[in-house]
């Protein structure tokens, strides 16, 4: 049975999409007259995103992809990792400003 997409088709569209993320912030940070917050949100999340691919594809190549352990790992660190950036995200967005 044919595989629906390989794994080269699956970097290369996350690497794609990494390069592509800091454009779309400047472009929706100038919507929002701020331009460089959203190419720094942009370029953050492009990291972030190839980053946890990165290591997604790392753990899942060590422990397999149908084990009980990697998917115990996996879940624990998308958790950590989704309410580290939630909290950095509170404390960047919603920090007052000086008039």
């Amino acid at each position: 049975m044919k595989e629906l997409i390989t794994i080269q088709q699956a970097n290369a569209i996350v690497l794609t999409l990494s390069c592509l993320l800091p454009l779309a912030g400047l472009i929706t940070g100038y919507v929002l007259k701020r331009p460089i917050k959203g190419l720094c949100t942009g370029a953050a999340s492009g990291s972030l995103l190839y980053a946890l691919w990165y290591v997604y594809n790392r753990l899942t190549d060590h422990f397999g992809l149908d084990s009980v352990k990697n998917l115990e790992i996996n879940l624990a660190f998308f958790i950590l990792v989704g309410l580290g950036a939630g909290i950095a995200a509170a404390y960047t967005f919603n920090s007052p400003t000086k008039r």
